[in-house]
Formats: C-alpha cells, structure tokens, sequence
C-alpha cells in the first residue's frame, strides 16, 4: 500500500486493499489505514484520507492511534486546509465541535496527536 501510493497509483492501492479484504478476510488494521491515508495526502485527495477516517473509527476492531492522526492532520496543513486540521485534532482528543465520525466503540479513550506533529 504505501509503495503504491508513493508510485501515485492510488486507485491501486485503494483496489489491492479491497482484494485482499474480500479474498482472504484480510482485515486492515491502523498500519495499513495510515498508509493509505499517507497515500491519499501524496495523491492530493484529502476529502479521501479523512473519509478513511470515518471507515476506520466506524470498524469495532481497528483503533486509531496517535501516528494516525498526526499524519492526517499534517495533510491537512500540507493542503492549506488549517480548519479540517483543526477537526482532525478535535476528533484525536474526543473534543466536541468537528466534523468526523466519532468511534463506533463506547467509552474509547482519546488517542491525541503524535507529538512530533505538534511542533
């Protein structure tokens, strides 16, 4: 996944996911979410990245982690998108007032932003 969203061949890495997925009960897990997230970023489609978003907190057995979300919200900066990256650490912290999905488990801790993102 991540060498293909590095090679630009997102729509690729998007359908090997999805293969592997329906082929062999492959079920990705925050790794994979966060390359393809990383990929969307490269590829210039961030409506895509945070719709990944949603997908995963919406899956019981995948959780968001703190790498997660800085990368998210560091493709947001990289976009000019300020206000998505704002939602973006909102979503991380569990706050009220963004825009994302909310985690589809009760009582999950907030993960945060990986602190490096925060300099």
């Amino acid at each position: 996944v991540k060498l293909l969203g590095h090679a630009r061949r997102l729509s690729q890495a998007f359908r090997m996911m999805e293969e592997l997925s329906t082929e062999h009960n492959f079920r990705p897990n925050v790794q994979v979410y966060t390359c393809l997230v990383q990929a969307c970023i490269l590829n210039r489609k961030l409506d895509r990245a945070l719709s990944l978003h949603d997908t995963m907190v919406a899956d019981a057995t995948c959780w968001t982690d703190d790498k997660f979300y800085a990368v998210l919200a560091r493709g947001c900066l990289q976009m000019h998108q300020p206000l998505k990256a704002v939602d973006v650490v909102r979503a991380a912290y569990q706050l009220p007032g963004h825009s994302l999905a909310e985690p589809s488990r009760r009582n999950s801790r907030p993960v945060g932003i990986e602190w490096r993102a925060l300099e």
